[in-house]
């Protein structure tokens, strides 16, 4: 049986395989787009993780530092952008942190 464009239709035996080729590079690109998900996906962990740890130890760092310079008048100036970064580096750990 011949279509009016002149080409055979495809019976019902015929159309499943050819779905079904479709349908395997579609899975094939939803696994590559997955595989590269996943990929950012850890590498956004990595970089939380690393600011998760630095923070805390900037904040104590900076604290000390700001102290050490309180005790010498001279350096009184520069304390308060050290203790304005601590404070900063401070309120970045809380809001970061999964109980704050």
């Amino acid at each position: 049986m011949e279509s009016t464009d002149g080409t055979t239709p495809l019976s019902e035996n015929d159309y499943g395989p050819q779905n079904i080729v479709e349908i395997q590079k579609q899975l094939e690109l939803e696994r590559a787009k997955r595989g590269i998900l996943s990929t950012n996906y850890n590498k956004s962990l990595k970089v939380y993780s690393v600011a998760d740890c630095v923070l805390p130890v900037s904040f104590m760092v900076l604290s000390t530092v700001g102290v050490v310079l309180l005790s010498t008048v001279v350096a009184a100036p520069a304390v308060t952008a050290v203790e304005a970064v601590s404070l900063g580096a401070g309120l970045l750990f809380y809001n970061s942190s999964p109980f704050g």
